[in-house]
């Protein structure tokens, strides 16, 4: 990274994921590495976060990846959750994952490095870089920290915006007007009642909009409901 006021620029102009990916990308070129992932973890729904993973990474490992169920297992995402230091692959991190590793070496994905980053809202993210050949020394490391933890900070906050718009659209369009009227005002804590009196409704219509935006935002009640839409940008 020669410039990192040059970068975050570059990373805001992005309007979209690809867009987003393609930035990504040539910065990891500038950083030694031939490949990534952008792994986030975002705390809404509540009873089930929603994970996204981005990347690019040799053709057919993420579907194989996923196939096998690496997720829940796959130490440098375990790691990042808990330490927020630079993650060096190696023999010693991939022990209790032996399968992942060597299939991870398989495809070419021999060396690599991991850097999280945590969002306001509670979302977690990995930025993961990997490489065929050339071993990550201390030297390296030390030259990266600072820089890969700025980077990993950036794009997290700019797909964190970009995955909230991309929702937002998709839930905007299931929503009615109406139903998210209902949805603010409960988030202002009002009650059925109080809603229907200010928007000249009777409590009935209020509980019927509130229903049918608990089952399209996949909530067990009027709270979570409101958390997920906001969690969502929604509202």
């Amino acid at each position: 990274m020669r410039d990192p006021k040059e970068f975050l620029h570059v990373v805001n102009a992005a309007q979209t994921i690809d867009q987003l990916l393609v930035v990504t990308e040539n910065s990891v070129a500038d950083f030694g590495f031939d490949y990534f992932s952008c792994y986030v973890r975002k705390p809404m729904p509540s009873d089930e976060p929603r994970v996204v993973v981005f990347d690019r990474y040799p053709a057919g490992w993420m579907a194989h990846y996923h196939e096998m169920g690496y997720l829940a297992c796959d130490p440098t995402i375990i790691s990042g959750s808990r330490y927020q230091d630079i993650i060096p692959w190696s023999d010693e991190l991939f022990a209790g994952s032996p399968h992942l590793w060597t299939d991870a070496q398989s495809v070419g994905l021999n060396h690599g490095i991991a850097q999280s980053s945590w969002a306001s809202d509670g979302s977690y993210a990995l930025f993961s870089l990997a490489r065929e050949t050339i071993s990550v020394q201390e030297t390296e490391l030390a030259r990266l920290r600072l820089v890969l933890a700025y980077a990993a900070s950036a794009i997290h906050a700019r797909l964190e915006l970009l995955l909230v718009q991309e929702s937002a659209q998709s839930y905007s369009t299931g929503l009615t007007p109406r139903e998210r009227e209902v949805l603010l005002w409960s988030a202002e804590g009002k009650t059925a009642a109080d809603i229907a009196e200010r928007l000249g409704l009777n409590s009935r219509s209020v509980t019927f909009h509130i229903t049918n935006a608990m089952k399209k935002l996949n909530a067990a009640n009027k709270t979570q409901a409101v958390v997920n839409a906001i969690g969502l940008g929604v509202i």
